[in-house]
């Protein structure tokens, strides 16, 4: 009887033809070891949104750290959030219906609004921008003690007064160089002012000139534009963002690289409505080590990118399509979140296991294609290595399931349950015996049992036939 291990999956990647590659991994994220370990990967259980605090009934549309407080759009409101989780109602930007984008210049935050409109929230006040000179815009940066601003559908952005989001003047402004396509969005980066176009990405450096405050880099010139100014997100990586190819891109200094597979890019073009495209955002955050960023296309799906190990996987809250958060800001040493469909805040954290008060997270692996060559194979028995880490709440015993395919990912066995171990029983070899056989299969886990879960190895005892 041979025996034979199956790879592990490392990221979501599933094509038109299944039986090539059907790999999936939903709300799991994949860990390199050391070489000398048993395994040279892991998969890893992630975090959950854990309640905070209940600020409205309504979405959360924005969310911004600017010390000492953490400012919220929920529905039309603005709430300024303390450390101690008391909140406070300081005012309100209006009808938003969308993720908003955000800037602060230590004492202000100036808010874009899907439809054009911009407000400047302050400690205790929230105010529209009146000023006869500001223009319809589309996003906002903040470099060198000014808010730069995008005016929407040309190829113009604007500049504030020095420090004071407030004033604005209708000669302080500059035009892309380059190419003659819109300008869609901002971002800071290293000092430098990145500024995307729907064709083209120009980037701009400060110059200590108070009447041309920032010029074109030389070849800070890249010919990819982008497809949504919300997509745009740094981390201490760099930047990314969604291109108006369709593609994921990310730079690091003025170097470029696409980050997406064809899987993500078929899906973007071929699935997707492109209503829910252009409002596609997206945010990063840190958590144990992994820079993550996490795009979310309304409607559709969360695709999350793991910078740490450069492989993506999924995110989905049970009863949403995509994954609950609309956006996140590091603040009071926690990673905080704000509900797409309600008004809560929550925080990010690896021992809590559901999305939302008692939701459970729904956890899928899907494994690479399992062949030897177009023999057909007798699967005696498969077993996998799993951890089940303690927990203050005992829930009993944790349970895993395993099915399989074997016409490429198209139909499913029936569900096979089995134990994983009690709660603090840190190591569990869980068996299926007498699995049938075939030439090609697939094989899937999935587990929804509320416990942090660790996939170390998936492993086969079996005969291999030559008819």
């Amino acid at each position: 009887m041979a025996g034979f291990k199956i790879a592990l999956p490392i990221q979501t990647y599933q094509v038109k033809n299944k039986s090539v590659s059907d790999q999936k991994l939903l709300n799991m994220y994949v860990e390199k070891m050391p070489v000398d370990s048993k395994s040279q990967l892991s998969l890893y259980s992630t975090e959950g949104c854990k309640p905070l605090l209940d600020v409205s009934s309504d979405p959360i549309y924005g969310i911004y750290y600017m010390n000492p407080y953490l400012y919220v759009i929920s529905g039309v409101n603005v709430y300024k959030i303390a450390s101690d989780m008391t909140k406070t109602n300081i005012g309100n930007v209006g009808a938003t219906n969308g993720v908003v984008r955000m800037a602060d210049n230590g004492t202000q935050i100036l808010v874009v609004k899907p439809n054009g409109d911009a407000y400047i929230i302050t400690e205790n006040s929230v105010s529209k921008i009146d000023d006869e000179d500001f223009p319809v815009v589309s996003d906002v940066a903040f470099n060198s003690q000014y808010f730069i601003v995008t005016e929407k559908d040309t190829g113009k952005f604007h500049w504030s007064a020095l420090l004071d989001g407030t004033q604005w003047s209708a000669l302080a402004y500059a035009t892309q160089e380059s190419n003659p396509d819109n300008v869609v969005g901002l971002m800071e980066n290293k000092g430098d002012l990145w500024i995307f176009g729907d064709k083209t990405i120009e980037i701009w450096s400060p110059t200590g000139n108070p009447d041309l405050p920032f010029q074109r880099i030389g070849s800070g010139i890249l010919n990819i534009g982008c497809k949504s100014a919300k997509t745009i997100s740094k981390d201490r990586n760099g930047i990314y963002w969604l291109g108006n190819d369709l593609q994921v891109h990310f730079a690091n200094g003025y170097n470029e690289q696409r980050i997406s597979t064809h899987d993500i890019e078929r899906e973007l073009a071929e699935d997707y409505d492109i209503n829910d495209v252009l409002e596609s955002y997206a945010f990063t955050y840190t958590h144990n080590g992994h820079d993550f960023y996490v795009l979310t296309i309304p409607n559709h799906k969360t695709w999350v990118f793991d910078m740490t190990t450069q492989v993506w996987h999924e995110r989905k809250t049970t009863g949403l399509e995509t994954w609950l958060p609309s956006g996140c800001a590091s603040a009071f040493n926690l990673n905080i979140v704000g509900g797409s469909d309600n008004g809560m805040l929550y925080c990010l954290d690896g021992n809590y296991f559901f999305d939302k008060e008692n939701l459970y997270i729904e956890r899928e692996v899907k494994f690479p294609p399992v062949f030897l060559q177009d023999n057909r194979m007798v699967f005696d028995k498969l077993y996998a290595d799993v951890e089940v880490a303690p927990v203050k709440n005992s829930y009993g015993q944790a349970r895993i399931m395993l099915n399989w395919s074997d016409d490429g990912g198209n139909l499913w066995s029936n569900e096979h349950w089995q134990s994983m171990g009690k709660i603090g029983e840190y190591r569990k070899r869980v068996i299926w015996r007498c699995l049938g056989q075939s030439r090609q299969r697939i094989y899937k886990m999935r587990i929804t049992d509320p416990v942090q879960v660790s996939i170390s190895g998936l492993y086969v005892e079996g005969d291999e036939r030559y008819a």
